[in-house]
């Protein structure tokens, strides 16, 4: 809080120091959509109109088999999470694919919903074969001049969603 310009009261969690740590909540979707674009720029998939189903094949979406990677990003992609997912990956679990059915609608109205990048991230880990705290570190962070910022915890919703990136004081 400020008054007359100046900082009267600034609240931080018990595990954060003044000016080291920042919650990147929906800001990680921005981090995730450049990396999808690497991910075009490095060749592992063709574009962002690719099919979902040719990088998460077991995903079961008969329903409404065109779903593109555009999709995801454009929270477009008629996919219906439930309150077990958010809280679930809230508490830090990855949700797993193989053993549920997603529900995906007709409907392509924007629809925000986390879990459209929670399957990106799933995607790009895969295509890299990385966890996606090393993604950042390796394709992110260095052009940004970032190296001194590190992935606390890669977990949540989308596993972004609860990041915690912390820069070196100079």
């Amino acid at each position: 809080m400020q008054r007359q310009g100046k900082v009267v009261y600034e609240p931080y969690q018990a595990d954060a120091e003044r000016g080291r740590n920042v919650n990147g909540m929906s800001m990680a979707k921005t981090i995730i959509a450049i990396l999808v674009g690497v991910a075009i720029d490095d060749g592992l998939n063709n574009s962002e109109t690719d099919l979902i189903s040719l990088y998460l094949p077991e995903l079961r979406i008969e329903q409404y088999p065109r779903v593109e990677i555009r999709d995801l990003l454009r929270h477009t992609s008629g996919i219906q999470s439930t309150n077990g997912d958010i809280r679930a990956t809230l508490n830090n679990k990855l949700l797993d694919l193989a053993n549920r059915e997603l529900s995906f609608s007709g409907d392509r109205a924007f629809r925000y919903d986390n879990i459209n990048y929670h399957l990106l991230t799933l995607i790009l880990q895969r295509l890299y074969q990385k966890p996606i705290n090393e993604l950042i570190e390796e394709k992110v962070w260095p052009p940004l001049e970032l190296e001194g910022a590190s992935i606390v915890t890669s977990a949540g919703y989308c596993p972004l969603l609860c990041v915690w990136a912390e820069f070196q004081q100079t």
